[in-house]
């Protein structure tokens, strides 16, 4: 769907709700408004349920680095080994260590990167039996004076490090772009053009309609 019709869709559903009429820019902003709404709550759902995971599946994007501990984030005018410049959210991490085996022998094993809530990161250092290591490596999100960062916890550096991100959301500009097409299947468009129209009738700081609106637009999964 392109974004001139999801305009014109919006614009339909308001007319027939017996809605104030709005200028291109103001659909666009209750557009945007309501896919970071979806988002919001579809994401937490992710890998729980079967249906929320399908509708996430356009946002992920694959990531690999070699060598590194650190992962930079939103940075387009620093250059570092590991950075991600349209990151939102984490999905998924591992990372592969040289380690040795029963016998002795040292080879390269892929282990699972688990978070580690800063809240935590104190106790978990100071705890011999909670401590990260090379055989059950963390990670924590912070920032390193300028940029976001992911820090991988471990005994050493990994070898390499790989996995997969949530990437930032397509803005909706139909006033500049109207031939530019939606990246998500046409069902999630009608979804964020039902929750946009939810949106422009109630108050601004209805969050919790809106919250009910994105469960409903999904047909209650």
């Amino acid at each position: 769907m392109t974004f001139q019709q999801m305009s014109d869709t919006l614009t339909l559903r308001i007319d027939q709700a017996g809605s104030p009429s709005f200028i291109p820019t103001e659909i666009d902003t209750y557009l945007n408004w309501a896919y970071n709404s979806w988002y919001e709550q579809t994401r937490p759902n992710f890998n729980k349920v079967q249906a929320f995971t399908d509708r996430l599946t356009h946002l992920i994007e694959p990531f690999s680095f070699t060598g590194v501990n650190q992962i930079t984030l939103y940075t387009t005018t620093e250059t570092t080994p590991a950075m991600i410049n349209d990151y939102r959210d984490l999905a998924r991490m591992k990372g592969v260590w040289n380690q040795k085996d029963c016998n002795g022998n040292i080879a390269p094993k892929e282990r699972n990167i688990v978070p580690v809530p800063l809240s935590s990161v104190d106790t978990n250092t100071q705890d011999p039996n909670n401590i990260p290591t090379d055989r059950f490596p963390m990670y924590k999100k912070g920032n390193n004076g300028t940029y976001r960062v992911i820090n991988i916890l471990s005994t050493s550096t990994p070898l390499s490090i790989s996995g997969d991100y949530f990437r930032l959301l397509q803005v909706i500009n139909s006033a500049t772009n109207p031939n530019g097409v939606f990246e998500a299947a046409d069902y999630i468009a009608n979804e964020i053009i039902e929750i946009a129209k939810i949106l422009m009738k109630t108050d601004v700081d209805d969050f919790e309609q809106a919250t009910v609106t994105a469960q409903e637009s999904k047909g209650g999964v």
